[in-house]
């Protein structure tokens, strides 16, 4: 793999220095926190975040009693985040508060905790981990986007009146923070969730089951519908054709062939209901979610 060139450079004045140099001895290279941290720092800006990762643990080796081992270990957390690797991340991010509870980096490495554990769906840490960053750092910047993060998470679980909550703690707290004037914006939408017109899956499954389709319609999945109704109507015409002309095998037949799509046409107007229903709340959060600009 290619390598930068200002990556490049690092590597070649830690390993290919005069015998002469201030960083080398007779017994070998003496690499300085700076140079460490340099070259950590110039992978993690490549994006290169394992060989990052790798930097960073050997600059926590090297140099314990820094007082920069908690960016080192802050950064490998960080790297652990934007690799994905988002367990090893929120592990690493805790282990930073814990080690350093007045690190600098607290705050963020609590946020990014929350937001690694909102990727692992694990959102009664996540909400615990935002409330926190909100409640025990309420002057760092990072305090009001844990509100907006843990107020999207809340619609995420329908519980609008926690999300609409935070956006209240917001605008009072933070009047002067750019998404403030957003977050007043959505005090509305947030009324609108509460208002939201609902489809009744359970009618939907009675309109079909009286009318085959109907309920794929009142859902407004109408090819679906119209599919429906075709092919019950079909079978069921088949089926009463043959009861009348006696011919009952037949009339079995066919009758067992369209059974099941008569169950299913009852079924998936059901379950077309609760995806509108679905639809129209995502589609009003992702209208919230742009008011604020914000995205997990």
């Amino acid at each position: 793999m290619r390598q930068s060139p200002g990556v490049l450079a690092l590597l070649i004045l830690c390993f290919c220095l005069p015998p002469g140099s201030p960083l080398a001895s007779e017994k070998g290279i003496i690499l300085t926190e700076d140079t460490e941290l340099k070259v950590a720092d110039a992978f993690m800006n490549e994006r290169e975040y394992y060989r990052a990762i790798t930097e960073y643990k050997k600059f926590l080796i090297l140099f314990p009693e820094s007082d920069r081992a908690d960016y080192a270990l802050f950064n490998i957390g960080m790297a652990y985040y934007h690799g994905e690797e988002f367990e090893a991340s929120a592990r690493t991010l805790a282990n930073l508060r814990e080690k350093y509870p007045e690190s600098s980096h607290a705050p963020e490495a609590l946020y990014f905790e929350g937001l690694g554990y909102r990727k692992l769906k694990n959102d009664s840490h996540a909400k615990t981990a935002l409330k926190e960053v909100a409640d025990t750092y309420p002057d760092s910047e990072y305090a009001p986007m844990a509100l907006v993060a843990d107020a999207m998470l809340s619609l995420e679980q329908d519980n609008v009146n926690a999300g609409r909550q935070d956006m209240e703690k917001l605008v009072a707290a933070y009047p002067d923070y750019p998404v403030s004037m957003k977050a007043k914006e959505t005090l509305g939408l947030f009324d609108q969730y509460q208002d939201l017109p609902i489809k009744s899956e359970i009618l939907a499954g009675i309109m079909s089951a009286v009318v085959p389709g109907s309920g794929y319609i009142y859902a407004e999945h109408y090819g679906d519908g119209i599919t429906a109704f075709l092919i019950n109507a079909l079978a069921i015409a088949g089926t009463v054709t043959a009861l009348n002309q006696e011919n009952y095998a037949v009339a079995a037949i066919v009758g067992g062939v369209g059974l099941p799509f008569y169950l299913g046409n009852i079924y998936g107007s059901a379950n077309a209901a609760k995806k509108w229903n679905i639809a129209v709340r995502n589609d009003l959060r992702n209208r919230i979610s742009v008011t604020l600009d914000y995205d997990f």
